[in-house]
C-alpha cells in the first residue's frame, strides 16, 4: 500500500490477521486507525512488521499493544516522541527512526 497518497489506516481494522504492514511514502498523519482496530476488539496480535516510512507522523500512540512486533520503520517522519510507545512490544528487535529528532527526550 506504499506510494498511494493514503491519509489514514482505517482500513486495517478489518484485516486482523496481518503479519506485515508496509504503508510507506503516503500522507498518513496518525496511526489512530490502527489503534481503533485494536480498541474495537479486532486482534492484531499477529502483526510482526510495521513500516510507515516517509509519512507525516508527528507522534505515535503512547502504547501500541502489539506484543508480536519484531520490526518497525518510522524513518522520514516528523516524530518528536516515542515515550512508552513500544513498552508492550517485548519482541521488538529493530526500530528505525531517522532523522532522529528524539534525542532531547532522553537527554533532559
Amino acid at each position: 500500500m506504499s506510494q498511494n497518497e493514503l491519509t489514514s489506516v482505517d482500513t486495517l481494522s478489518k484485516l486482523s490477521n496481518l503479519l506485515s504492514v508496509k504503508i510507506d511514502q503516503n500522507a498518513i498523519e496518525s496511526l489512530d486507525g490502527l489503534m481503533a482496530a485494536i480498541g474495537s476488539g479486532e486482534p492484531m496480535d499477529s502483526l510482526q512488521n510495521l513500516s510507515v516510512k516517509g509519512n507525516k507522523l508527528s507522534g505515535v500512540p503512547s502504547a501500541l499493544p502489539l506484543p508480536m512486533l519484531l520490526y518497525v520503520n518510522m524513518d522520514q517522519n516528523e516524530l518528536t516522541t516515542l515515550s512508552g510507545t513500544f513498552a508492550v512490544a517485548t519482541k521488538l528487535t529493530k526500530l528505525e527512526v531517522r532523522p532522529f529528532f528524539l534525542l532531547n527526550e532522553w537527554n533532559d
